[in-house]
């Protein structure tokens, strides 16, 4: 029984997230308003609200590692490269003992 139940769950954590990753990929951020509705909707039933709300974690996930992605690609743009010890040490003319 635990064996099926399990299997069962990890297959139905597996088509939210591809779920999610077709939707986000199509809607971007939008696709987590669509989800959320869905996921409140009544008339469904439990099993599909619980796929909605797993396939909502998923898109908030996928959010946020975008807005990551771009927090940090900004960030890499403005890092000169001087300010490594080689280029530190080659700027100032220190020569540098190689490691052994």
């Amino acid at each position: 029984m635990i064996s099926t139940t399990a299997i069962t769950e990890r297959e139905l954590r597996q088509r939210a997230i591809a779920e999610a990753a077709d939707l986000f990929r199509a809607d971007g951020p939008a696709a987590i308003q669509t989800v959320s509705a869905r996921a409140k909707d009544q008339s469904k039933t439990i099993d599909q609200r619980r796929f909605d709300r797993l396939t909502l974690l998923e898109l908030e996930r996928l959010d946020r590692m975008e807005a990551a992605k771009r927090t940090s690609n900004a960030l890499a743009l403005w890092t000169p490269a001087i300010f490594s010890l080689a280029g530190l040490a080659s700027l100032l003319g220190i020569a540098r003992r190689p490691r052994r």
